[in-house]
């Protein structure tokens, strides 16, 4: 392993450095769970049939009423967030959403605003990562 890489992930594990990472997929709890296992193995022609349509990721967890091991978007921090004062302001088919993000915890961090809509599927419209550091609001 090369020292720089070293490092780094010792960094994560002492705490020195807060990873605020998050999920870009669902991991399932089991591979038959996974919406695309019923497309596998490909033809003999390596064909593979995507019949999944939008139920790909957390999309097909939800509708399916399937848990998931961790959940698109999970992740981990070192420190603590609290969102207030959601604030959604209409405009024809569009919204605008703010929401203050307080860093509750002892360590600087980054956290992940998520906005989700409910037509006809939940589906992911917006995020943006935000750093903080302690007391802080963004």
């Amino acid at each position: 392993m090369v020292s720089g890489t070293r490092n780094a992930l010792l960094d994560v594990i002492n705490g020195t450095v807060n990873p605020s990472g998050k999920l870009p997929f669902s991991w399932p709890k089991k591979l038959e769970d996974n919406p695309t296992i019923g497309n596998f193995p490909a033809t003999r022609d390596l064909e593979v049939k995507y019949q999944e349509g939008v139920f790909v990721g957390y999309r097909h967890y939800l509708t399916k009423g399937i848990a998931t091991q961790f959940c698109f978007g999970a992740g981990m921090s070192y420190t603590t967030f609290k969102l207030s004062n959601l604030q959604v302001t209409p405009f024809g088919n569009f919204a605008s959403v703010s929401v203050d993000v307080r860093n509750t915890g002892k360590v600087a961090g980054a956290e992940v605003v998520q906005i989700y809509v409910e037509y006809p599927l939940k589906e992911l419209k917006a995020f943006k990562k935000v750093f903080v550091v302690v007391a802080f609001i963004v």
